[in-house]
This record gives C-alpha cells, sequence and structure tokens, in this order.
C-alpha cells in the first residue's frame, strides 16, 4: 500500500464494511467500536444508512456511504440517484466508487465527467464527496491528470481502497509507483484517506450455514 505521513492518523482512517457481508447488529457493533476509535467515518451500502444514523449522532465519527460498490460499473445516472437517496437517509459523506472499466479503457472524458456529477449532487446538498480509488489499477503514467480534476471540482478528498484492488498482485510494484507519484501532484490540502477492513471469518461451504439453521429450529 502506499505510506503517506498521515496513514496512522485515525482522523483519516474508516473503517470499510461496504465489502463485507454482515448482519444488521454486526455493523452496529462495528459503529461502536468506530465510534470508541474515534475514527474518521465508518464506510457501509447503502441499505445500511438508516441503522446508524443514532450510534453516529454526536460522535466524531461520519457516516460515509459507499456509491457505485463495488466497481463503479453501473450508470452515473444511477450513482447519482443512490448518492441523493443515501444522504436524504442521514449520510455525511459520499465515497463514489469510480467506473474502474472506464479507467482502465482510459476514457478520461467519461471518468471527469463521472467526478463532476458526482461533486454537484454531494455539494448541492452541502455534504463531502470522496473519490475511491484502486492504486492497483492505476497502470499508466496518463493517471497524473486526476490531481487537476481534483481541484477543478473542488473534490474533498480522496480514499484508498488498496485492499479491495481486482488487479492481479503481479501489477502491485509498478502500479503503487504510479500512483505514489500522482499522490504527490496533490495539493498539501487535499485529504488522503484509508480504509481498514475488518477481519471476519468465514464459512467455509453452504452446509455450514444450514446447520446452524437447523440447530436454532
Amino acid at each position: 500500500m502506499v505510506v503517506h505521513k498521515n496513514q496512522n492518523d485515525n482522523r483519516l482512517r474508516d473503517l470499510y464494511l461496504a465489502n463485507q457481508l454482515l448482519t444488521d447488529d454486526e455493523v452496529i457493533n462495528y459503529a461502536k467500536e468506530a465510534v470508541k476509535s474515534e475514527l474518521h467515518a465508518i464506510t457501509v451500502n447503502t441499505a445500511c444508512v438508516k441503522n446508524l444514523g443514532t450510534i453516529l449522532k454526536n460522535s466524531k465519527t461520519k457516516l460515509r456511504v459507499a456509491v457505485g460498490f463495488p466497481y463503479g460499473q453501473q450508470y452515473s445516472e444511477i450513482k447519482y440517484l443512490e448518492a441523493k437517496k443515501a444522504i436524504v437517509d442521514g449520510a455525511d459523506e459520499i465515497l463514489g466508487i469510480l467506473n474502474l472499466g472506464k479507467w482502465l479503457s482510459q476514457n478520461w472524458n467519461y471518468m471527469e465527467q463521472e467526478i463532476k456529477g458526482l461533486v454537484d449532487v454531494a455539494h448541492y446538498n452541502k455534504k463531502t464527496l470522496v473519490p475511491g480509488f484502486f492504486p492497483g489499477c492505476f497502470e499508466s503514467l496518463e493517471y497524473y491528470q486526476i490531481p487537476k480534476w481534483i481541484e477543478k471540482y473542488g473534490v474533498d478528498g480522496i480514499q484508498l481502497l488498496d485492499q479491495m484492488s481486482p488487479r492481479p498482485k503481479s501489477n502491485t510494484e509498478n502500479t503503487h509507483h504510479v500512483f505514489e507519484i500522482m499522490l504527490r501532484e496533490l495539493s498539501e490540502e487535499t485529504l488522503i484517506y484509508f480504509s481498514e477492513v475488518p477481519k471476519k471469518p468465514q464459512l467455509k461451504n453452504k452446509n455450514q450455514i444450514f446447520s446452524k439453521q437447523l440447530a436454532i429450529n
């Protein structure tokens, strides 16, 4: 992972739950831990928003909602609607997961317009927009133009989604080098958030699920 001077600052860390298969109670318990640790945010999918408002109220931890999960390959217009609904339900910040297929295709016009659209939705509602980036997917020096978009549209910060990167590990060293150079081009005022993914035991097979249900019944 790209190392940044603020990486260990809890004020710039979030607990990323959007890619976890969790019950409502588990999400609530993680939210309580995030509040206790004074993490900057807890990131969840849109369906979890309403459950967390009371827990995070009056705390330092923000409710950040992932829009376009997991790899942003929905229509941009769908993401805008998802962001609006999350804000209505109580989201403090929007994590805009950008279309990875378009990134890898280097469709710069599409990506610039999507960033602008997400910023417009968030800022119109006086909320924060944080686009999510996968360091393992930065394979071209042309990605250095991203800081220009961040400055141009007033993006509030960026979030590194390193542990969720879908790209093969063989690309890691080169792509992280590209991404690290890009980070140096960002304004000093641009906040860089780091995601922490909780470790959760996984069921080995479906039979364990049925066994647990039978035991309960």
